[in-house]
């Protein structure tokens, strides 16, 4: 959190929803995602905090610069639908090169 890019705020809130649920007698994990940007070395665009509440998971993205991430991911103005619809496609392209490459893989949904 030492990062003057990231919003502390966020950071803090999140903290203090899963201080509550480590009181309580609820399950969470949380995973941390890095979202970095090719062009720039060691530059971070976005986190996703991918977190398992009771085996349903929530991401929250929390991002250096509001929009940054989606201007580079080239996903601006994009509607929840259009954005399942491409993560679906990604998927799928990931299933179809793992299985000519004969390799597993683990998607997460």
């Amino acid at each position: 959190m030492n990062n003057p890019g990231i919003n502390a705020a966020i950071w803090e809130r999140l903290k203090a929803k899963w201080t509550r649920f480590d009181a309580s007698e609820e399950s969470l994990r949380v995973d941390f995602k890095l979202i970095t940007a090719d062009t720039e070395k060691d530059k971070t665009l976005a986190i996703d905090v991918v977190q398992t509440i009771d085996d349903e998971v929530y991401v929250e993205t929390v991002q250096r610069n509001p929009g940054e991430a989606y201007r580079t991911l080239g996903i601006v103005g994009y509607s929840i639908e259009k954005l399942v619809q491409t993560y679906k496609k990604c998927c799928m392209n990931c299933i179809a090169v793992s299985t000519r490459r004969r390799m597993s893989i683990w998607l997460y949904l």
